[in-house]
């Protein structure tokens, strides 16, 4: 068995060449990246990929799983920090880092859906990700509607249609551009979490405190006129 400094030399190539790998596939995509293109970005030799990973479609999998635990930690407060209502701040908070971790991995996004779509593995791996951040979107809702703060709604497809949005927003706005890049502004990121607050609380949030003004536990959000007050914030949705 090697020694520690052996290990560490082994741990250091390896994130060398997962470092490569990113790189390479962000520039290429996915289908047009190959081992040998991975090693010559790294310097190493063809035959020490093989040590580490045992394709390409491997070392995907890890740059793919990388970056969604990082999405992940960013768009996610911890259990042992949650409040036990909706908290509009955070919940903003969130919503930002959240674009913001697509914003800094853009071209990549555009590899995975290459991947996705070639690699019935990278498909089921990716799936099971989007799984995990629904359930932790709907455990986090749960505690909630456990508390009485959030009003009786079915938080699986609620979470569903939330995540969804804001996944497809970010996706679309990294890998085609479309309507155009994806825009991470105070503006745009107050309307997405307005949009959330009134989806959770019934209320809209306008960044401030909990976000009330509306009865969270209504059964139909309550839609007041817009007043002179609102009409100042551009972000809001009325």
């Amino acid at each position: 068995m090697g020694g520690p400094k052996q290990q560490e030399r082994a741990e250091a190539t390896r994130g060398h060449l997962l470092d490569a790998a990113r790189t390479v596939f962000a520039e290429r995509g996915y289908q047009a990246t190959s081992v040998a293109a991975i090693t010559a970005a790294a310097a190493t030799a063809h035959g020490t990929f093989y040590l580490y990973f045992r394709n390409k479609e491997d070392a995907f999998g890890e740059v793919m799983t990388e970056m969604l635990d990082e999405l992940y930690r960013h768009s996610f407060t911890p259990f042992d920090e949650l409040g036990d209502r909706f908290d509009a701040d955070r919940n903003r908070e969130r919503i930002a880092a959240y674009v913001g971790v697509y914003a800094s991995n853009s071209r990549l996004w555009r590899a995975l859906l290459e991947a996705v779509l070639a690699s019935p593995a990278i498909e089921a791996a990716w799936l099971a990700q989007r799984a995990r951040f629904q359930e932790g979107m709907a455990g986090r809702m749960r505690r909630f509607q456990a508390h009485g703060t959030m009003r009786d709604v079915d938080v699986d497809d609620l979470a569903g249609a939330l995540g969804g949005m804001l996944e497809w927003f970010a996706f679309t706005g990294v890998a085609f551009e479309a309507p155009g890049p994806l825009e991470t502004s105070e503006r745009m990121v107050d309307l997405i979490s307005d949009v959330w607050a009134r989806a959770i609380d019934g209320a809209v949030g306008h960044g401030h405190g909990h976000g009330h003004g509306l009865d969270p536990v209504a059964a139909e959000p309550v839609v007041r006129p817009p007043v002179e007050a609102d009409r100042r914030r551009p972000a809001r949705l009325i």
